[in-house]
């Protein structure tokens, strides 16, 4: 929990320092500029803030998701540096190992990489024919509940003294 608290704050700060030095770079913009977004054949407006918001906010899945495997890894294998190298390996590789994946199956929906990019379903295309934005959020959530689940039990069996 210290550590998505943690991802979460540095989240916020690094949105808050980007407005920021874009203010003091570029200039705050005279007009409000809408952000346009193609969907569907539908051409729709939101307020870029909102915009912003919700893409840092859809963005925040994957590290949550790194980081909560990364604590699973790490309590299991009590290995700290496993669990750190292979949760950077996979944030570099995972989404593009799904994607070759899923190219010839099927079953790569039901990869944690497939479902970790909500914006796939706002701004694009799912990464696999018939995946929704509810089949994502319920193998997110899957995967979270089994990730601690893990990391629990493993850590309950351990001699803490040892």
């Amino acid at each position: 929990m210290a550590v998505i608290l943690y991802a979460l704050m540095m989240l916020v700060i690094l949105f808050s320092f980007s407005a920021l030095l874009g203010i003091i770079l570029f200039g705050a913009p005279e007009n409000a500029v809408p952000y346009l977004n193609y969907s569907d054949g539908n051409v729709t407006e939101q307020s870029m803030v909102f915009h912003l918001v919700i893409f840092y906010g859809m963005k925040s899945i994957a590290m949550i998701m790194l980081s909560t495997m990364a604590f699973m890894i790490s309590a299991v294998f009590r290995n700290s540096s496993l669990a750190i190298g292979l949760s950077i390996f996979l944030m570099f590789t995972g989404t593009e190992l799904t994607m070759l994946l899923a190219m010839k199956f099927d079953w790569a929906k039901y990869i944690l990489f497939a479902n970790t990019d909500l914006m796939q379903y706002f701004e694009g295309v799912p990464m696999v024919n018939g995946m929704t934005i509810s089949f994502s959020v319920i193998m997110l959530t899957i995967y979270f509940i089994l990730f601690q689940l893990l990391a629990y039990v493993v850590f309950k069996k351990r001699d803490v003294a040892a």
